[in-house]
């Protein structure tokens, strides 16, 4: 027999949506952000949404939902610099987009989001970023029948960056205090229980550019065995990929997603280039039972082409 599916989830994330009349769908592009592009990759965070992306998201996701009932989780860069307007166009754009109105319940920022809201890297966080996430870390439950449970922890990988630091500056996560206090809001495991952890920034970065800081690393190393998370679900570099990492309580799959609605090519005068920016993707995690007990999780990657976003093949699966 087929195995029985428990839960689908649509896993979006690095959206970078800019507010209507700056950068409406990615049809207009600030002036002031074309300097940032010609040094190279780093800054195509900042080119906003893509309409057509968006179009395309709103189709696949309302088909997975009305076959699959699925669910939705975000894993940072909300917006494209984090400008109160941004968040306001986000809160209010994908919801309607997924047909939702809890479609940013399972969401959480990433370092776009913590930007000053000005254009620029360095600086404060708007005050729109706490209105938008005002609880971090949190724990939430879904549940998967009457003998399982799915629980997803978020923390914000941003958390203890400095908004004048080389952190900032180089997109490194650093988060001890969102671990430690995490540490202290999860309960003892419960049987059947599948723990999730929602982050930005992805530990299989292990170069400086994009990394996560040494001190963050132990501590999320720490801290994934102690409370038997088996997934990590992540964005923060826009080219998805699964890994599996080995751990003593078990294996520990990390699922990255890439840019799910980023504008995927670059203006320049008359004329339009990719520059190397990659395709928008989302990932589809299936949680299935077989008949004698064991569940497995499936990462489906689904890559924006001509007919919308179509399917790449599996990234992974493994037994939990």
């Amino acid at each position: 027999m087929a195995a029985k599916r428990l839960l689908t989830l649509l896993h979006i994330s690095d959206t970078h949506i800019a507010e209507p009349g700056c950068q409406t769908g990615g049809s207009r592009i600030d002036p002031s952000t074309l300097p940032r592009w010609r040094r190279g990759r780093v800054w195509h965070g900042v080119l906003s949404h893509s309409t057509p992306a968006m179009m395309a998201l709103a189709d696949f996701a309302a088909r997975l939902r009305d076959n699959e009932g699925s669910v939705t989780v975000h894993t940072g860069d909300l917006t494209s610099w984090g400008a109160s307007g941004q968040f306001e166009a986000a809160r209010a754009l994908l919801p309607e987009v997924l047909q939702d109105p809890r479609a940013l319940d399972f969401s959480i920022p990433g370092n776009h989001d913590h930007w000053p809201g000005t254009g620029g890297v360095l600086g404060r966080s708007s005050s729109a970023l706490g209105r938008c996430f005002p609880e971090l870390p949190w724990i939430r439950h879904i549940p998967l029948g009457r003998h399982r449970l799915l629980t997803l922890a978020a923390i914000d990988t941003d958390a203890d960056v400095p908004p004048w630091s080389s952190a900032r500056a180089w997109g490194r996560g650093h988060f001890k205090s969102q671990i430690a206090a995490l540490d202290l809001l999860m309960p003892a495991p419960m049987p059947g229980e599948i723990r999730v952890l929602l982050m930005h920034h992805s530990p299989m970065v292990q170069k400086y550019h994009l990394g996560i800081v040494k001190g963050s690393r132990a501590a999320l190393a720490a801290f994934l065995p102690k409370h038997g998370i088996r997934v990590i679900l992540c964005g923060h570099v826009h080219h998805p990929r699964a890994v599996v990492h080995r751990s003593r309580h078990g294996r520990i799959l990390e699922a990255r997603c890439g840019s799910t609605t980023q504008k995927d090519c670059i203006p320049s005068g008359a004329t339009i280039a990719r520059h190397g920016i990659p395709h928008n993707t989302l990932i589809v995690h299936r949680i299935e039972e077989d008949d004698e007990g064991t569940v497995t999780w499936r990462s489906e990657l689904y890559r924006h082409g001509l007919r919308g976003f179509e399917p790449v093949g599996l990234l992974a699966a493994i037994p939990l």
